[in-house]
């Protein structure tokens, strides 16, 4: 329905289902350990670095998938919470230290 005829073997409906990954921007992933895609996730972010992109893996042990919004006060979840921010506002350009909020970067 979303893809609006779009062929689904592109990569646009499933990234980690496309063929060619290079010349993709940076990616951030951050994997539940005990998510049904946990696997799928990781085998996509070694093709990414395969593929010539800069990746940042983080893989949280122990968790199910939608931990942080199923248990957000729970410490693991702030965690994650705050090193996603900490990476999608660097992707950005602002800087942000923990705890203290975001201020536009420098540069």
């Amino acid at each position: 329905m979303y893809l609006q005829g779009g062929d689904p073997r592109a990569g646009y409906a499933v990234p980690a289902r496309a063929e060619n990954l290079r010349g993709l921007p940076p990616a951030y992933i951050m994997v539940a350990g005990v998510d049904p895609a946990r696997d799928e996730a990781l085998e996509f972010a070694a093709r990414l670095s395969a593929a010539g992109n800069s990746v940042e893996v983080h893989l949280v042990p122990g968790v199910p998938h939608m931990f942080d919004v199923l248990a957000p006060a729970v410490r693991v979840s702030r965690r994650a919470v705050s090193a996603w921010t900490a990476a999608f506002a660097d992707g950005i350009g602002v800087d942000c230290e923990r705890g203290d909020g975001c201020e536009r970067g420098h540069g």
